[in-house]
């Protein structure tokens, strides 16, 4: 693009510029191409999660574990994650129950000490939340989805 104003360039006297519209912000696409010489990286909908392994908690609640999807630095963070859950090996039954969990309450926090004895808290790569008033002595099948500002993601293979 570059090279094509260069050419043309060469017929006038007087340089021409790449201009933008008086109406464009700092976050528009023109506005950072005239800036940086490069058009933006836009992010996406969020990857798949991989699929939740659910472990006994009580009698009617479970804990779920999963990992957040892959992401690249151009996507935007994870807003929440949707969970969804029916009685298990029912192909008749859709994942009626949806559960929304906001992304802070997901993160698990392991203890690390340092060499100087210091303590720090360092976020684990795995999910969990849990999930309540299931029915006692009914096997569930769950799966996961992560949302983000562009979108909801791809619901993970059920558990």
């Amino acid at each position: 693009f570059t090279r094509q104003i260069e050419l043309a360039n060469k017929e006038h006297l007087a340089p021409v510029l790449i201009g933008i519209s008086m109406s464009d912000t700092p976050t528009s696409s023109s506005y950072h191409l005239f800036r940086t010489g490069r058009k933006p990286i836009r992010g996406d909908i969020p990857k798949q999660c991989t699929a939740p392994i659910a472990k006994f908690f009580s009698r009617s609640s479970v804990k779920l574990y999963w990992k957040q999807p892959p992401m690249t630095a151009a996507d935007s963070p994870i807003l929440t994650y949707k969970i969804a859950y029916r009685p298990g090996g029912s192909s008749v039954l859709g994942f009626g129950q949806v559960v929304s969990a906001p992304f802070n309450e997901c993160v698990q926090y392991e203890e690390i000490h340092d060499i100087d004895g210091d303590i720090r808290y360092v976020a684990k790569d795995q999910l969990m939340y849990t999930i309540s008033d299931l029915s006692p002595e009914v096997p569930y099948e769950f799966r996961v989805l992560a949302v983000n500002s562009m979108g909801e993601g791809i619901w993970s293979e059920p558990s």
